[in-house]
């Protein structure tokens, strides 16, 4: 059975991950990067922005002009003889697997019952708050949050009719190489730091670069 359902704070799961198995956690498709997250592959991997992405994403602009960094997951290039060679800096989405999260209006998350995952219905019960702590998901989560609401106020912007401006934004997002004016030392400080800069040039009132 594929799908999801609706899933609660409080709601339970069970799940257990199958080293080597061909799941669509790691086999589906491709899935946008937010700044947070390729900063942390970044530094995970002492890679250059411009390595990690010709090396493993796909640059795509949105209509709205909004730039994103894509991870191909067929299967995902950081998945080797079975096993995420990314953990501890693994993306949103591989983290909260077989959980998935979206935005409407607010935080709502749902879990896959996808038939195909052997991992499903294995090892202990657990509560969606406890699982995302043991994923250590939270921090994941607040900046993903974070980067929606920005790209929502981008999309309502003229965004799309200034290329230049949507080339400058996607250096200052995804280029954590050039170190910005007052940049703060955390990975999170620094992505919240962009995105205040971001704003500010998506609305016109600063070119930051």
């Amino acid at each position: 059975m594929r799908g999801t359902v609706s899933l609660g704070s409080s709601g339970v799961l069970r799940f257990a991950c199958v080293s080597g198995c061909s799941a669509p956690c790691c086999h589906g498709h491709a899935i946008a990067l937010s700044p947070y997250e390729v900063l942390r592959l970044g530094e995970l991997l002492r890679l250059s922005s411009e390595e990690l992405e010709e090396r493993y994403l796909a640059a795509h602009y949105e209509e709205s002009g909004v730039p994103l960094l894509m991870l191909e997951r067929s299967p995902c290039r950081f998945l080797v003889e079975g096993r995420c060679t990314v953990y501890p800096a693994r993306p949103l989405a591989c983290r909260l697997y077989p959980a998935g999260v979206s935005w409407k209006g607010g935080l709502e998350f749902r879990l896959s019952q996808d038939g195909r995952c052997p991992g499903m219905g294995r090892g202990e019960e657990r509560t969606l708050q406890e699982y995302i702590l043991q994923q250590d998901a939270w921090v994941y989560i607040k900046m993903w949050e974070r980067w929606v609401e920005f790209v929502e106020r981008a999309e309502e912007s003229e965004l799309s009719a200034n290329p230049l401006k949507q080339v400058f934004l996607k250096i200052l997002l995804y280029n954590y190489d050039v170190r910005m004016r007052d940049e703060p030392a955390s990975p999170e400080e620094r992505f919240l730091h962009r995105i205040e800069l971001a704003e500010m040039l998506v609305a016109g009132h600063h070119q930051p670069l």
